[in-house]
């Protein structure tokens, strides 16, 4: 897929953002997206997106998806 061709939601694949302390939303981009936890992160953890569905973003601990 070249780039001309891919969507916002998909470009989000790989951002950084804090768990906000309420609420299962996100601004990125000046758009609001509900985002799922998959893992055992908590408001103040910095989460990465690691997937993106018509519902939600699917975000983990940024330290699991460390690349070495």
């Amino acid at each position: 897929m070249n780039q001309e061709n891919k969507t916002l939601d998909s470009r989000l694949l790989g951002a950084v953002f804090t768990l906000p302390a309420t609420g299962d939303t996100v601004c990125l981009y000046g758009i609001h997206y509900h985002f799922l936890v998959l893992d055992g992160a908590t408001p103040g953890d910095l989460v990465v997106v690691v997937g993106v569905t018509p519902l939600a973003l699917r975000v983990r601990a940024a330290e699991r998806d460390l690349q070495y």
